[in-house]
């Protein structure tokens, strides 16, 4: 069947599932403007039918995450949603059109804690938005106690995948992992796929009390404002906060002004005992430039940390710096190269690790289809081969073995939303998937 007609019959099955779930409702409440306002099972809305405003599009996109429908679509209006802090809900997907602007409205993120997008206590969420962005207003609250207006707030949520998107320009961390006050329920299961921090104020990322996080394929770059100031910065609060089973993957760390990744674990009674996880195939590049910080910052031994296939270069403190002296962690496979306050301190370089090879990039233009690849002619050929596994250190491979969209999906790659495969996540894309959720599922309203 061609991919025109499987469109047809979708919106067809659709349609017919929106009249009788309308008739039912009408059977028992007045058919009105508030039936909107009013849960009802349905597989998917268009948040711009709730009332998409220019000004203000608050009520709209809340009332479709309120609606119960299991997927919410957020159609590229052409101009941006402006909104006040949205509070996400359990079990839904929202998907953001390709092209989408979520803005922070103006004057409107008063409150110490007021986030783009807030979850506590939730589960299941899924915010998809490959080509839009998420941008709130820096500028306005550095003058206020501001670092606490995160891009997405998660405290104590479960199985949450974040994907796509661009966050930037916020006033504390792009995304905020942590637990509830009290609580002793961490986050778990959460990943942070294909997605953009940059320019936020605080981190690009903080991780407070986690159990499973996966942070892959991501880029974040040039926070600045309010301390930490890092791109990764796993900072627990109290002894009972989990960093546990933390996965950094594939992901760019790029010229934010303290370190690039850091975990300051002091909080914590047995931070060597108490935390895990993995920095792999990472590049660790030109962060530090504030206070000559470091590409990847350690309070204590970590023997349970895999850190290895890295490319470290051109921090303005030292790759690797470890506060604690006696038992050192150790690093694999990886390359140092140009950092201005030294190579490592407490720390093992253990079998692989390069120290006089230089990296040559295609591009640090972050707006490139090449940006951080290596380059095409004069990389080092042990870049290309020097990892555990016998490839390409760092997070992206010789820039002429980039594929275009077309080719990514034969190798099992692409966007998640992606449903037809076109390098375009948009309308379409949620009716199949709607209709995929349907058939597998077969649920009565």
């Amino acid at each position: 069947m061609n991919e025109s007609r499987m469109m047809k019959i979708n919106m067809t099955i659709l349609a017919k599932i929106h009249s009788i779930a309308f008739v039912l409702l009408c059977v028992v409440l007045p058919c009105s403007p508030s039936v909107a306002e009013v849960p009802v099972w349905q597989p998917w809305v268009d948040a711009s039918a709730f009332g998409y405003n220019a000004v203000d599009a608050t009520t709209a996109l809340q009332a479709a995450i309120n609606s119960g429908a299991r997927t919410v679509y957020v159609p590229n209006m052409g101009t941006p949603w402006i909104v006040t802090p949205i509070f996400l809900a359990s079990n839904q997907e929202i998907i953001f059109e390709s092209g989408v602007l979520i803005q922070a409205k103006a004057g409107s993120f008063i409150g110490q804690q007021d986030c783009l997008f807030k979850a506590e206590g939730k589960s299941n969420i899924t915010l998809t938005g490959y080509g839009a962005r998420f941008r709130m207003r820096k500028e306005d609250y550095l003058s206020l106690p501001g670092e606490w207006r995160m891009g997405i707030w998660l405290r104590s949520c479960t199985n949450v995948n974040i994907r796509g998107m661009r966050i930037e320009n916020t006033g504390g961390d792009g995304v905020y992992i942590g637990e509830i006050p009290e609580s002793s329920t961490p986050c778990q299961n959460i990943t942070i796929k294909d997605v953009t921090c940059e320019d936020c104020a605080r981190n690009a990322i903080s991780v407070v009390s986690v159990v499973n996080l996966l942070i892959d394929n991501c880029i974040l770059r040039t926070t600045s404002g309010l301390a930490p100031m890092c791109g990764i910065d796993f900072e627990p609060n109290y002894n009972t906060d989990k960093i546990v089973n933390c996965i950094v993957r594939y992901s760019i760390i790029e010229g934010n002004v303290d370190h690039g990744i850091a975990l300051p674990l002091q909080q914590l009674t047995d931070p060597s005992g108490q935390t895990s996880g993995s920095i792999t195939n990472c590049t660790i590049i030109s962060n530090g430039s504030l206070y000559n910080a470091y590409g990847i910052y350690l309070s204590h031994y970590l023997p349970n940390w895999t850190i290895r296939d890295n490319l470290i270069v051109n921090n303005y403190g030292y790759g690797m710096y470890q506060n604690m002296a006696g038992l050192q962690t150790t690093v694999t496979y990886t390359a140092f190269y140009g950092n201005i306050g030294g190579i490592t301190y407490h720390v093992t370089r253990g079998t692989g690790c390069l120290t006089t090879v230089a990296p040559l990039f295609a591009s640090a233009d972050i707006s490139s289809s090449d940006y951080m690849y290596l380059a095409k002619v004069n990389v080092p050929a042990i870049l290309l081969s020097g990892a555990s596994n016998g490839g390409y250190l760092g997070a992206r491979p010789m820039a002429s073995d980039a594929q275009a969209c077309a080719n990514i999906w034969q190798f099992g790659k692409g966007m998640p939303a992606d449903f037809n495969h076109d390098c375009v996540v948009n309308f379409l894309d949620v009716v199949m998937i709607a209709n995929d959720w349907l058939v597998s599922n077969n649920p009565t309203p």
